[in-house]
């Protein structure tokens, strides 16, 4: 006798559909238990590029999705890192799943960045009419700076900017509406609490290793600071140790702890990496 989704074979009874799920599911462990990569290059389709997949990985193409899309590349034809003062960096690995994100460099639309160049120019106007000057002596007007730009929804916007004189630091807020032709501004500036133009430095305790004092040595000569003018390298109760340089006009460099290396805070690592 033979009943839906049901064979009786011998006294036993197969649930067929049951059957194939079990075998499926069987399957699926074996992949599991040989590599999590393994699965994943089962599971994620592999793209069109010119990469070779690895064994057991993913082959990984880098595309540049901007305005040049003739740039694309395979991942072995991509340009090599420069060697920097320690040596060549980490190789990029060759193996496994390795995922970036490249977006293209166009503006779709007027938005907020066309807000924040209009609130420049009113806040100078608004400085005129407040009578703020500029700094003495220097020949220009007062000095304006964007701070921020909320927007919490999507067709209005607020800019905050700083309106700094000789003397004086404003804080003013600009608001305006997002239309389908662009920003328009929506009222007058309002004034705001300034933040307080002080200075707070921090101190450290100087540390004596010497490895440690000539990797600071090599991030100094990394922006063209002379590694000798080091006179002492300061670790604090934070990230930052202290280049304590010779002489009193200049500034002291902020160091920060790089992996294997010490970099100078304030510029990408590109930046340095050939110095």
């Amino acid at each position: 006798m033979q009943h839906e989704g049901r064979h009786e074979d011998g006294g036993r009874s197969v649930r067929r559909p049951r059957l194939v799920v079990a075998v499926l599911v069987g399957a699926l462990g074996v992949v599991v238990l040989r590599s999590p990569v393994d699965v994943l290059a089962v599971l994620v389709p592999q793209g069109t590029g010119s990469a070779e997949p690895e064994p057991g990985g993913i082959a990984i193409v880098t595309r540049d999705t901007g305005p040049r899309p003739d740039r694309s590349v395979g991942a072995e034809e991509a340009p090599a890192e420069p060697t920097g003062r320690w040596g060549a960096p980490t190789p990029r690995p060759t193996s496994g799943l390795l995922l970036e994100e490249t977006r293209g460099a166009w503006r779709v639309e007027s938005g907020v960045e066309e807000a924040a160049a209009l609130a420049v120019v009113v806040a100078h106007e608004w400085a005129d009419r407040n009578g703020i000057a500029g700094i003495a002596g220097s020949g220009r007007g007062a000095i304006v700076v964007v701070e921020a730009v909320e927007q919490p929804g999507a067709h209005h916007a607020v800019v905050t900017l700083l309106v700094a004189s000789g003397v004086e630091l404003h804080r003013i807020a600009i608001p305006f509406r997002l239309g389908p032709d662009g920003p328009s501004i929506a009222g007058a500036a309002w004034s705001l609490p300034a933040p307080a133009l002080r200075m707070d430095p921090i101190a450290g305790t100087a540390i004596g290793d010497p490895e440690l004092l000539d990797a600071a040595r090599h991030a100094l000569a990394g922006i063209g600071v002379d590694g000798e003018r080091l006179r002492a390298l300061e670790a604090t109760d934070g990230w930052p140790f202290i280049a304590r340089l010779d002489g009193d006009t200049d500034a002291h460099p902020w160091l920060r702890w790089h992996v294997d290396r010490f970099v100078v805070t304030g510029l990408p690592l590109d930046a340095v990496r050939d110095r």
